[in-house]
């Protein structure tokens, strides 16, 4: 994703039809599908499905470009965003006004006839060939975010549910943005993959990990503390930025990040501590409880 390898992954789930559980950005598609061509046997008419985990146009951004390639496939959705799958237009324009740089780095995507999208409910089975992939309703980081549990292998292809995964630092961070993201809703729904107990996670941030329980209590420990150090922080400097919250965490606590690209700072650090204070700004107007006290 924007030139930076290991960042945002896509998975084609199959043997003789195949699903493709996210299909990232607009910009990373035709790189995606120059990748599974060169797989032994594949054969674009045998997609079945595409699957974004929610409408983010990192991760639901490919699907107008897939959707031309492979001809047979369904786009599967969640019914709150199925309008933004089909015409991704608003979410787009709103990034550029937003966020000129991420904007560029996603791309502009393409559109969708109605009639190849079909919605999807939590706990629905989607069956194909001899996989079957529940969906699991996984709100928190957006309203209308689905992950999906591989009943075979036992793992989830988590989405943003479950953070951003830097397996270079073994560090993971909360991925909170605005304007969906709920503290108290996002650990629910770490907790119930943490009662589901699956062998690995498929991180879409990024690749996979079979140390499940150890990640999962990490970042709950993890989102904790930034929500609280970010309250903190507004509670003793009311004049404080949301960068400098971003800067603060960074300088103290992740200093091997000081040199990474904008852009990713930008993805991993600006735009979760963003949706947290925006949470804290709505919803707890006076700052003065961290989500440990509730």
């Amino acid at each position: 994703m924007g030139g930076f390898k290991e960042t945002c992954a896509v998975y084609l789930v199959g043997n003789k039809e195949y699903a493709l559980i996210e299909t990232g950005t607009a910009n990373s598609a035709p790189i995606g599908l120059e990748k599974m061509k060169k797989l032994p046997n594949f054969d674009p008419n045998k997609v079945k499905f595409i699957i974004p985990t929610h409408i983010h146009l990192d991760h639901a951004g490919g699907c107008g470009y897939y959707a031309k390639h492979f001809p047979n496939a369904t786009i599967l959705h969640h019914e709150d965003t199925l309008k933004h799958i089909i015409d991704p237009e608003r979410i787009y324009s709103s990034t550029v006004r937003t966020d000129k740089i991420m904007a560029d780095v996603f791309g502009k995507p393409g559109k969708i006839n109605s009639d190849r999208v079909h919605i999807i409910k939590n706990k629905e089975i989607i069956q194909m060939d001899n996989i079957e992939l529940e969906v699991i309703d996984s709100p928190g980081h957006h309203t209308a975010h689905y992950a999906f549990l591989d009943r075979e292998s036992n793992s989830i292809f988590t989405g943003d549910s479950t953070g951003w995964y830097w397996k270079e630092y073994d560090v993971i961070l909360p991925t909170t943005p605005p304007p969906q993201y709920n503290p108290f809703v996002y650990k629910e729904t770490i907790e119930k993959f943490l009662e589901i107990n699956p062998k690995s996670l498929f991180f879409t941030h990024y690749g996979q990990s079979v140390e499940v329980e150890r990640l999962l209590n990490i970042l709950i420990e993890t989102s904790e503390f930034w929500f609280d150090t970010v309250m903190k922080l507004r509670n003793e400097n009311a004049d404080i930025t949301p960068e400098q919250a971003v800067d603060y965490l960074i300088e103290n606590y992740y200093s091997d990040f000081k040199e990474y690209p904008k852009n990713l700072i930008k993805m991993g650090f600006d735009v979760p501590v963003k949706g947290i204070w925006l949470y804290q700004e709505k919803n707890q107007p006076n700052h003065k409880l961290g989500i440990r006290h509730h």
